[in-house]
């Protein structure tokens, strides 16, 4: 873990939720919060399961699954654990084995070290296929030092074990010395997406440091979509000696939109909720945008250049309430869905323990809510990765903020569910 220094007022990091206040430095949640907060299920009281837990506290950090060879596994890449004075920053990739009887975490977590150092706000974590090699990515995010970064790394997955050490700087396709393809500009907070062979990355904020991401009533929040092609060795995009090798489509988000993790059924990327610069009720999160309740998608045209549709509202899908920084999983055919975990609610008080699951009829989502969806504590920040086995695909959240009624703290549970 390194470290990372700030200011007494970043410290505390006064939350702007409906009808109260939470303060991080004072780990404390007031009594009227408390009450307004929905109730929870106990652990393991719905169909949430509990798992092996993280290797310490950690929020905003990636996670994916992939199946490098026989056995199936679970990363955590980078992460922040706010719990500490001064914050730490992790620069650490943790791998578990998935059980593929049933989805739950075996054994003990594996661990590599990334080269580049720590980070996080790298929300979205990606991993790609390339002929039977496997490669895992991180693209942008928030360094140790607290800076935001342009910079696309990846690394070969072992078939063996499922070790990822062997971390490059993107140079792209043909390789030039010396010149790295980064993205076109710095991104924290943003969505990553594979579509095909096509790497995207949609939305975030464009601060150059960790303080204040959204910006003076969020002028720093993105709607630029990037993309680039993932070549045979894993690498992205291609370098000509002049452009970056990157491409910035014509059709834009309908809103800038950061703290959402986008999800492909298909060859359609859906982004749904997180926070923009319009506001679309008076319950501010962090003070710098509000959350939304819309779902805006787009869809892969052609499978050869990558070219997107226009990216549409789906106005008839929208959320039952805003929701920013939340998990969010596709459920393939034939138990297709779209499966959101805890986050930040507008209209709920604050960071909530609800899951909703949306179901595709003739392009519209229809969103349902149960008992059996409930997460067994709120809250917001965490990971999600899914893994389909058959039929079964099972979804996990990991980690995050979690809130009760006397404490506000990251955590080190994790939960999956079957669909």
């Amino acid at each position: 873990m390194a470290t990372r220094h700030r200011s007494v007022a970043a410290t505390l990091r006064t939350l702007r939720l409906c009808f109260a206040s939470l303060l991080i430095g004072t780990l404390s949640v007031s009594p009227a919060l408390a009450n307004n907060l929905p109730t929870c299920p106990p652990p393991n009281g719905s169909e949430w399961l509990s798992a092996t837990l993280l290797p310490g506290p950690l929020e905003t950090f990636a996670a994916a699954t992939d199946t490098p060879g026989a056995d199936p596994y679970l990363y955590i890449l980078g992460g922040l654990n706010s719990n500490t004075d001064p914050e730490q920053v992790s620069d650490k990739v943790f791998r578990i084995k998935i059980n593929t009887s049933d989805g739950s975490l075996m054994g003990g977590w594996g661990m590599d070290t990334l080269p580049f150092g720590g980070v996080y706000r790298y929300n979205c974590g990606v991993t790609y296929n390339s002929s039977g090699t496997h490669y895992l990515y991180r693209v942008g995010g928030i360094d140790d030092s607290g800076n935001n970064t342009p910079d696309v790394w990846y690394s070969m997955i072992s078939s063996t074990n499922g070790a990822v050490n062997n971390w490059t700087h993107n140079q792209g396709f043909p390789v030039s010395a010396g010149h790295y393809v980064d993205l076109p500009a710095v991104r924290q907070l943003h969505g990553t997406v594979v579509v095909g062979n096509f790497l995207y990355v949609i939305g975030g904020s464009n601060a150059p440091t960790a303080d204040n991401p959204g910006g003076t009533n969020g002028a720093n929040i993105r709607s630029s979509v990037f993309y680039a092609k993932i070549n045979s060795n894993g690498s992205v995009g291609q370098y000509d000696g002049g452009a970056n090798g990157w491409t910035t489509t014509q059709s834009v988000l309908r809103a800038p939109v950061y703290k959402t993790c986008p999800i492909v059924l298909g060859s359609t990327i859906y982004v749904i909720g997180g926070e923009s610069n319009s506001p679309q009720s008076n319950c501010a999160m962090d003070g710098t945008g509000s959350a939304i309740p819309n779902v805006y998608y787009a869809t892969q045209t052609n499978a050869t250049t990558g070219a997107l549709s226009d990216w549409q509202e789906a106005t008839m899908s929208a959320l039952p309430c805003a929701l920013a920084a939340t998990v969010t999983a596709s459920v393939p055919a034939p138990n297709q869905a779209i499966v959101l975990a805890g986050g930040d609610a507008t209209g709920h008080g604050g960071d909530i323990c609800l899951a909703y699951k949306g179901v595709s009829v003739s392009g519209l989502l229809t969103w349902s809510t149960s008992d059996s969806f409930d997460l067994p504590f709120k809250v917001s920040r965490n990971a999600g990765a899914k893994l389909t086995l058959g039929s079964t695909t099972y979804v996990y959240s990991l980690g995050g903020l979690k809130v009760t009624n006397t404490s506000i703290a990251d955590t080190r549970e994790t939960y999956y569910h079957a669909f």
